[in-house]
């Protein structure tokens, strides 16, 4: 019973006595797509919050193990350490499934994320 109060408490982050918490956070970057499933000539919107460590400077797009295409540079550092929001246009003659990632220095792997363009 102390024992499951105290996992609780580490846990969770309870924020001004409320019940809800937040989880901690692994140590490793997220990459955020949004939409997953786009349309040729839209917009897709990226966000990235990068770990201790920090990111690569661009989020990279493949298509079949080919590269497509990159966002722009994300930071001004060799490694970017703040959260970011960027929109990409996706191109017209896009069309299928798609990758896109981003090198975590963290985790020393790469995060990848699928989207569809149709």
């Amino acid at each position: 019973s102390i024992f499951l109060i105290l996992v609780s408490a580490l846990a969770f982050n309870l924020n001004d006595f409320s019940i809800t918490g937040y989880a901690i956070r692994d140590n490793s970057a997220s990459l955020r797509l949004d939409p997953i499933i786009a349309k040729a000539g839209s917009d897709i919107t990226i966000t990235i919050a990068p770990a201790s460590e920090g990111t690569s400077r661009f989020v990279e797009f493949y298509q079949d193990n080919e590269k497509r295409g990159e966002t722009v540079r994300l930071c001004n550092q060799l490694r970017c350490t703040e959260k970011v929001t960027v929109v990409y246009p996706i191109q017209e003659l896009w069309n299928g499934k798609f990758e896109a990632q981003i090198y975590d220095y963290t985790s020393e792997n790469y995060i990848v994320k699928e989207f569809v363009v149709n």
